[in-house]
């Protein structure tokens, strides 16, 4: 996963699991989780997804603008 929506899906999976917080037992809940959790995902949602996981790099804020 190289980025936005799925990646920030995948790191907070991975840390409900190592906190013992996750649901997820077997793969078959798993692939349940991604299929309820992806549907339905509007144009919206993932424009602000891609904008909560905006990546800034060196350059500074008022560079971008």
């Amino acid at each position: 996963m190289q980025g936005g929506i799925a990646k920030a899906w995948k790191d907070n999976l991975i840390d409900e699991l190592a906190k013992g917080e996750s649901e997820v037992e077997t793969v078959e809940q798993l692939f349940s989780k991604i299929r309820n959790d992806f549907r339905g995902i509007s144009e919206e949602e993932r424009k602000i997804e891609q904008l909560r996981t905006i990546e800034q790099g060196e350059r500074m804020y008022d560079e971008y603008v």
